[in-house]
């Protein structure tokens, strides 16, 4: 059972999550898919924005909610897509169908 799922429903109603129970404890799921994001989003400041690394820093901190060295290290592995987006040059319009969440503007 999930935590907090008698406080919060009561066993009133049916839950749709399906519990993998081999996989107890699997806190890090999303991360592969934040890192990508991140990534995105420090090419379209880096590159798309023209902004100073320092600067792109810290927006990525506070939209990330991470540290600078934690940034650094979470993007060093994704070095070659960036490098990719950026050969490809993939604009705006392409990032925004992606993540439409964000503000992409120019």
């Amino acid at each position: 059972m999930l935590r907090g799922h008698q406080t919060l429903f009561s066993n009133i109603f049916p839950s749709s999550i399906k519990r993998d129970s081999d996989r107890k404890g699997s806190r890090n799921v999303f991360i592969e898919q934040r890192d990508i994001a991140l990534a995105t989003r420090y090419y379209y400041y880096i590159h798309l924005r023209r902004k100073r690394y320092d600067d792109t820093l810290s927006d990525l901190e506070k939209e990330f909610f991470l540290t600078a060295d934690v940034i650094v290290t979470r993007l060093t592995p994704y070095v070659d897509f960036i490098k990719e987006l950026n050969q490809r040059n993939i604009n705006v319009v392409s990032i925004r169908r992606q993540y439409p969440n964000w503000n992409w503007i120019i």
